[in-house]
């Protein structure tokens, strides 16, 4: 067909594209609110407040317009999922997949070779690229229209909502998250209606005329016996949640196999539609140009006698029915249907005429609603729980300045974390170098370093790539988790001692480190030292200076000197030992001590008290080879000095007078703003001594 041609045909077949909906509104309302109230946005309380959003039954939300009502989540997943009709007429022409075609490839609605629209999850999910709708739209674009909603769109909107810098966009992009979510739903929907998966069109009401044709009965019925669909969402609840690894296995399986899971390959090969019923007479067989359903398993039986039945001329008939009956099977949930009737001979197949014709009625479209419904909705609950799949923590890592990010989901994940601050106001900024890419598998933590300014009040954490097989880091489809927090960037305290059993003797105490951020640490005992104490802390908190403790074996000689011995027993005449002290200093490394840096070995006795920040300077005391008691400063070089006057020890009040340590019954704690809190011992100790604190800002 040469192109002149094509394009006349589809100018003139787009002249009568009309709203050809596979649902009418009011159903797709029905359905989506009752698949709403089973995903985990009604069922976990946490998926929302995780991303800062209102509870699920609150009316937050508005349309941007200042007369619009207020809406709950819920509400405006519907409002999105009945827009999808009511945007413009001719966005129906893309709500068609025949999964069938194209050696299970698919195609959109096709009609004598002219595509009219694109296939429904390519324009819906928009996973394979961006889409644009040839016909029409609400935006002033001119044609193509660039495509507005989609599962993309909505995974964008979700990441905005979690990064913008505003509240006022962030607001908006919540509401776009859920409309979104709506727009998809009813896509998944469309694939329970027969037609729109065996590329059947049904548009109606015929143009200028304002009719409905017979094709349109099944949606116009369906519309009329609501109560019928509510009864099949209860009485036939789909028997499993759906978890499924892509938004595009909703639609079908991969593969050249049919695999009747996905939504639009279960309809397509158990059902069959209006325009493509069976064939055959008393040997049923599919319908042309469908391999599925084959008929395998088919049969005819009379049903209903005596009972009204509705046609698709709208006229209620008793007449005894013929009906080809059969089961339907669930390639996802595993089960076979009962007993349903499929589709029933027309009565002009009734003899003397003797031709090939079936056609539904309403006892077709009911036994329809019993799968159909309930699986539709599953599938949509399915999409929706798939769309919030990712689960990110965060919160204040062991380390002033870092926070530690988990993988709080059950599915690996690959893309970039960005963490943001919010101040009082409201505004979110990113924080500098707090952006990482990040291969995170379920359960799996990482630190990352970033600064956190001092007005923050909320903290978030925003991921952006790849969940379990689904979104892609490296393009603008991907998936999204988040999490927002609280946060009070109070100070760090650090306060340093020693601690020991009661049960044994004091000689085994161990000096310490606290932090309020990051809890206690012992510090080591330096090389051939068998107990220690801590008496001083850098302004930063990260040097602690103080004492190992050991015992000294005379020599003979006139300079005693220092050779540390774990176990005493070695010593051959106990009586020329005696216990002695060397100044050590621990540098912190993260949360955790490096080993102990004797300041100077080779003196009888020294102890270290005061500390700048990376050990630069070290101040305390040593005894000369002669005898006596001299103040001592050690550089950054470990070399010694001999100040004129000694450096008086800490106090055990903070510099600005607002913690104050003390000792209550053998345990330190300390004193705040009048409260007074315990200091944590290390693990199996009981008693507690607290020499400095510092407050690091």
């Amino acid at each position: 067909m040469n192109q002149i041609l094509r394009f006349a045909m589809k100018v003139a077949l787009l002249t009568l594209a009309v709203p050809a909906a596979a649902y009418e509104t009011g159903t797709h309302k029905q359905l989506t609110l009752h698949a709403a109230d089973r995903s985990v946005l009604a069922t976990n309380p946490s998926v929302l407040s995780d991303l800062g959003f209102m509870p699920w039954t609150s009316a937050t939300y508005n349309r941007g317009t200042p007369l619009a009502p207020a809406e709950s989540t819920r509400d405006v997943i519907a409002f999105g999922a009945t827009n999808e009709d009511d945007i413009y007429n001719t966005r129906a022409l893309n709500h068609f997949y025949d999964p069938q075609a194209n050696n299970l490839q698919g195609r959109p609605l096709t009609i004598l070779g002219v595509k009219l629209g694109n296939a429904s999850p390519d324009f819906i999910l928009e996973d394979r690229g961006l889409q644009a709708d040839a016909h029409g739209g609400t935006l002033n674009c001119g044609l193509p229209c660039p495509q507005e909603f989609s599962y993309r769109k909505g995974q964008q909107a979700l990441l905005r909502s979690l990064t913008a810098a505003s509240k006022v966009e962030r607001d908006k992009a919540m509401y776009l998250v859920f409309q979104n979510i709506g727009h998809v739903v009813h896509h998944v929907q469309d694939m329970g209606q027969p037609a729109h998966t065996r590329n059947d069109q049904h548009l109606h009401p015929v143009p200028f005329l304002n009719t409905y044709p017979d094709w349109a009965s099944y949606e116009l019925y369906t519309l009329d016996h609501s109560a019928d669909v509510e009864l099949a969402l209860r009485d036939y609840a789909y028997p499993k949640p759906v978890v499924l690894p892509t938004a595009r296995h909703f639609w079908q399986s991969p593969g050249t196999v049919p695999m009747y899971v996905g939504m639009a390959e279960f309809t397509s090969n158990n059902f069959t539609s209006f325009g493509t019923q069976y064939a055959g007479y008393d040997n049923i067989k599919p319908a042309s140009g469908f391999p599925l359903p084959s008929g395998a398993n088919r049969y005819l039986k009379e049903m209903f006698v005596g009972k009204p039945v509705v046609y698709p001329d709208g006229v209620w008939r008793d007449r005894n029915t013929i009906y080809v009956a059969g089961t339907v099977w669930d390639g996802y949930s595993g089960l076979q249907s009962e007993e349903l009737p499929l589709a029933a001979r027309s009565l002009l197949t009734e003899f003397p005429i003797v031709t090939t014709f079936f056609i539904e009625n309403s006892e077709v479209w009911k036994a329809g609603y019993k799968v159909l419904m309930p699986r539709a909705s599953a599938f949509s609950t399915g999409m929706i729980n798939h769309f919030f799949r990712g689960k990110i923590d965060i919160a204040p890592g062991a380390t002033a300045n870092s926070w530690t990010i988990k993988n709080a989901g059950t599915q690996a994940m690959k893309g970039t974390v960005a963490i943001y601050a919010e101040d009082a106001n409201g505004n979110r900024t990113p924080l500098p170098n707090g952006s990482a890419y990040q291969d995170l598998a379920p359960g799996a933590s990482v630190t990352m370093n970033a600064t956190a300014p001092a007005n923050t009040s909320k903290i978030v954490a925003a991921f952006r790539g790849q969940i379990g097989e689904d979104g892609d880091p490296q393009s603008d489809y991907f998936a999204v988790a988040g999490k927002v927090i609280s946060y009070a960037n109070d100070p760090e305290i650090v306060i340093v001692g020693h601690s020991y059993y009661s049960g044994a003797p004091n000689t085994q105490q161990i000096a310490f480190r606290w932090s309020s951020k990051s809890g206690v640490r012992a510090l080591p005992v330096g090389a051939g030292g068998i107990f220690n104490e801590a008496f001083g802390i850098s302004p930063d908190g990260k040097t602690v200076v103080g004492t190992t403790w050991g015992l000294v074996e005379y020599t003979g000689a006139t300079v005693e000197e220092f050779r540390y011995i774990l176990d005493p027993s070695l010593i051959p005449d106990r009586s020329y030992n005696t216990w002695r002290a060397v100044a050590v200093k621990w540098n912190i490394n993260g949360d955790s001590p490096s080993a102990a840096t004797y300041l100077n070995a080779g003196k009888n006795y020294s102890a270290a008290w005061r500390t700048s920040n990376g050990g630069e300077r070290v101040d305390g005391e040593g005894k000369l080879p002669q005898g006596g008691v001299v103040p001592v400063i050690w550089n950054k070089n470990l070399a010694v000095s001999f100040p004129p006057a000694l450096t008086p020890r800490n106090s055990l009040t903070s510099a600005d007078g607002s913690i104050t340590l003390s000792t209550v019954a053998n345990k330190a704690v300390y004193t705040q703003n009048g409260v007074v809190k315990a200091i944590p011992m290390l693990r199996g100790h009981d008693i507690s001594v607290a020499t400095h604190v510092v407050i690091v800002k």
